[in-house]
């Protein structure tokens, strides 16, 4: 078990303490500079109706050199955070499995410097020993021989077959025009592009298209720098008839992503869409790409392309109008010079 989903095995914890203060965007004056920023901790902003304001920080509790050969390679460094606890009432982003708080989320790292595992596990301490541990989450990246993910798994019950194997086709350009999902039934995912950036994304069965097709598209011209994805602002609608939602005027506003980055380090990932009236709010699940999408090629194309995962419509009212309260999700990413 420990070494079939590679970061099950948890060594003990070293706490990290830095002595430097927390940069800011205007402290770094070159990409070298940039390159050599260590992350401090990851804090989440939510805004929501419901539930008013809160915020989570992730700090990294483990950082370590570790060796550990796996059929796909040689993994070298193992990191470890404690999980954040989403699961108060109206909280807008939640995991996908009812995870326990006091919890943390690992992540494994090939010598290359990629990643490889990000699992969510909570150990069971019996009269002040580690008896066992409850893994609730485990997603593994891998990748080809010009180091593009090409298959990205899905473990919502660690201890059973996958929940989706997904394989990643690529084309011109090296991007990704469709995902080949293994689940019951088989699952094609299609991707379109425009300016280079995720316009559109398309879930169904492969055998048939029924009203279980959902459809991620752009929806609007708001993309900053879409060639680099450094800094952009995309908007999206989603539409599944099983829902009672569809985009643009029918049940949901547009969801809006924007992200900053410096020099490939990730800065800031803000997602946000205003309510319709009479709709129960949407949902954001917590996925690992939110946080690894700096360290993952083209990560930024496959946060957007796994939104079909990680967003989930509330349900629909029948009303178009705003009641203009925009729900929110920040993360930021924060760092001290090496």
């Amino acid at each position: 078990m420990k070494l079939k989903y590679v970061g099950i095995f948890v060594p003990a914890l070293i706490v990290l303490a830095f002595s430097c203060s927390i940069i800011q965007d205007s402290d770094i004056k070159s990409a070298a500079e940039a390159a050599n920023l260590k992350l401090t901790s990851i804090r989440i902003d939510q805004a929501v109706q419901t539930n008013g304001n809160s915020t989570a920080t992730m700090t990294p509790l483990v950082d370590k050199t570790v060796s550990i050969s796996i059929a796909t390679g040689t993994l070298t460094r193992y990191v470890e955070f404690n999980a954040p606890d989403f699961t108060a009432s109206g909280n807008k982003i939640k995991y996908r499995t009812p995870v326990a708080a006091g919890s943390r989320i690992y992540v494994y790292y090939f010598s290359n410097g990629k990643p490889s595992t990000l699992g969510i596990y909570k150990e069971n301490v019996v009269s002040g020993k580690v008896k066992d541990s409850t893994f609730y989450e485990v997603y593994r990246f891998r990748y080809d021989a010009s180091g593009l993910v090409n298959k990205f798994t899905t473990f919502l019950d660690p201890t059973a077959a996958p929940t989706t194997n997904d394989t990643l086709i690529y084309g011109a350009g090296n991007q990704v025009v469709s995902i080949l999902r293994k689940t019951n039934p088989a699952q094609t995912i299609s991707v379109q592009y425009q300016d280079a950036v995720v316009n559109q994304v398309t879930v169904a069965p492969s055998t048939s298209l029924t009203n279980t097709t959902k459809t991620i598209s752009f929806g609007g011209n708001s993309c900053g720098t879409c060639a680099t994805e450094t800094n952009s602002s995309l908007s999206y609608n989603q539409s599944s008839p099983s829902s009672g939602n569809s985009g643009g005027g029918g049940g949901t506003t547009p969801l809006t992503i924007t992200l900053n980055s410096l020099s490939a380090k990730p800065q800031t990932l803000l997602f946000e869409n205003p309510l319709n009236l009479g709709n129960a709010p949407d949902t954001y699940y917590f996925h690992p790409l939110m946080i690894l999408y700096g360290q993952v090629p083209k990560g930024s194309s496959l946060l957007h392309i796994y939104m079909i995962d990680w967003w989930k419509l509330g349900a629909g009212g029948g009303s178009t109008g705003n009641n203009n309260f925009v729900e929110k999700v920040k993360f930021t990413f924060n760092y001290v010079k090496q």
